[in-house]
């Protein structure tokens, strides 16, 4: 027994045991909220390092050379710059035609930042004459946008990478029409689109035409460089003497303006030749 007054005698082990069972649940609790925020913090400094790698993998990728929101093809035409060009990106791309959206310095030096662009190849057009009668041969087709309605068209077609605008011309010429031109006149350059581009077209006047050779190698684009084809529209050729060449024109029968344009110029030309 204890005496009275004295202090009860604790068995130090006992004391000691209560505490070494209680400690490793207490460094669990401690442990605990501390292991949870670093987990978070591990996670969040990962997420924020996918979101860097990306956003910077998605920039390069719309700005590296030849990548395009949509890519229908490898275009492989001319394409444009300016001096009032800041920068450039691709929308679409095909084997035909290419759509940029770029960011144009104005004349005051303010910004255009969607100034919507078509690249799209150069074009010959040419006008056909007979070298034995004098009469123009044409063709009597139909385009896609023109709903099914037929035109009167001159002879014309893609400038392929690599060809000349002249051997273009003498190409499309033998193509559409048989025929070999005695004399390609060249009635000039001129832009489809001063503001959105869509190439530029090559105008000619052919006089002197007759039956080409079949198959003239020389004639042929270079090699490998082929974009255009045949056309799917139904083509049928006529002939025009000069004034009626003259009313179908006034009268918009040559409903595209590259066609118009191209034999505007002819008779323009003819006109001051014979003066």
């Amino acid at each position: 027994m204890t005496a009275p007054g004295m202090p009860r005698h604790v068995p130090m082990d006992v004391e000691d045991d209560d505490e070494a069972a209680s400690t490793p649940h207490l460094r669990q609790q401690r442990r605990a909220p501390g292991c949870a925020f670093r987990v978070i913090a591990v996670i969040i400094m990962f997420l924020g390092l996918y979101g860097f790698a990306h956003g910077l993998w998605h920039i390069v990728s719309r700005f590296r050379s030849g990548h395009c929101d949509v890519d229908l093809g490898e275009y492989r035409g001319p394409e444009f710059t300016s001096e009032a060009t800041v920068s450039s990106k691709c929308l679409l791309s095909s084997p035909w035609l290419s759509v940029k959206q770029h960011t144009v310095r104005s004349e005051d030096g303010s910004l255009v930042p969607d100034w919507l662009f078509v690249e799209y190849f150069d074009r010959v057009n040419v006008l056909a004459q007979d070298a034995d009668t004098g009469d123009f041969v044409v063709l009597r087709q139909t385009k896609y946008a023109l709903g099914g309605a037929p035109s009167l068209a001159v002879v014309g077609g893609i400038i392929e990478p690599g060809e000349a605008p002249g051997a273009a011309a003498a190409r499309e010429l033998a193509e559409e029409l048989g025929l070999a031109a005695g004399e390609l006149v060249t009635l000039g350059k001129h832009r489809t689109d001063v503001n959105r581009g869509l190439g530029w077209v090559h105008a000619f006047l052919a006089t002197g035409c007759r039956r080409a050779e079949p198959g003239p190698a020389s004639l042929a684009p270079p090699s490998g460089s082929g974009v255009g084809g045949s056309d799917a529209e139904a083509q049928a050729s006529e002939r025009l003497g000069r004034r009626a060449l003259s009313a179908a024109v006034r009268e918009g029968k040559f409903v595209e303006v590259q066609w118009s344009n191209t034999v505007g110029l002819a008779l323009l030309h003819l006109a001051e030749a014979s003066a």
